[in-house]
């Protein structure tokens, strides 16, 4: 029997822009398939996926992607299909942990959509694992001035060559960050974005404290002055912190 209902409204923040606030640019998912709907079109009508996007009803949801050719969908989807699945999965949990969590690890989650049923039982093996195999939860800063995307992609291709992260956490600035946001989109990993709290800032230590690993990125030796507060906290906290030099790259 069905204890996940993929339709059902649980919000997430999934990708996008996070040269601002993230509530405000990040693409806002009511359920699951919401979001896995709409990326079927990422790349072939941007107007139709946000169309999806805001549909409230599940109904309305339901009708109006029966109704659409599976023809128009992108063309790479069999290939960034179950990634997809899984990262939106991974992406709704850890936002609804209060809801989710306790109940994916008793294993009382289960859906009858085969690809999102496994997405499901690969994150509780993975989550399972975390007292002898941590979980990879990088944290990722850098410059807010311009930066190279193709750089930081190499960096990042060099970085995961053997081991992809569980999750990736960023800041929410432009530049550095924004490469890195697009990243994660193009392989489907999935990422978490902290905004500032009411007083302009960020809770650095409440971010470290989530983070495995910390990367600060700079350029001419600096990085923002939130990056540079990031590499302190993980480094005085005793956790892996490194400054990466994009002009080397």
């Amino acid at each position: 029997m069905q204890t996940y209902d993929p339709y059902e409204e649980i919000p997430f923040l999934a990708f996008g822009d996070v040269s601002g606030d993230p509530h405000q640019s990040l693409e806002h998912c009511r359920s699951l398939m919401h979001f896995i709907e709409a990326e079927k079109f990422l790349g072939v009508d941007e107007r139709y996926r946000r169309f999806l996007l805001q549909l409230s009803d599940r109904e309305d949801l339901l009708l109006e992607t029966a109704g659409v050719s599976q023809a128009m969908r992108r063309s790479d989807w069999n290939a960034v299909r179950d990634r997809l699945i899984r990262a939106g999965v991974w992406m709704q949990l850890v936002q609804n942990q209060e809801v989710l969590l306790g109940r994916l690890m008793a294993g009382e989650l289960t859906c009858d959509l085969q690809p999102i049923n496994t997405a499901l039982q690969s994150i509780q093996s993975r989550i399972a694992a975390r007292p002898t195999d941590p979980l990879r939860q990088v944290l990722i800063a850098g410059p807010t001035a311009h930066t190279d995307k193709d750089r930081i992609y190499r960096l990042l291709n060099s970085m995961f060559s053997n081991r992809e992260p569980d999750e990736l956490l960023l800041i929410a600035e432009p530049g550095a960050c924004e490469h890195v946001a697009s990243y994660a989109r193009d392989r489907y990993i999935p990422m978490r974005v902290f905004s500032r709290n009411g007083a302009d800032s960020f809770d650095i230590e409440g971010i470290v404290a989530i983070s495995s690993h910390t990367y600060v990125l700079t350029l001419d030796g600096s990085a923002s002055a939130a990056a540079e507060a990031c590499y302190s906290a993980a480094a005085s906290a005793g956790k892996t912190a490194h400054r990466v030099d994009l002009e080397k790259i």
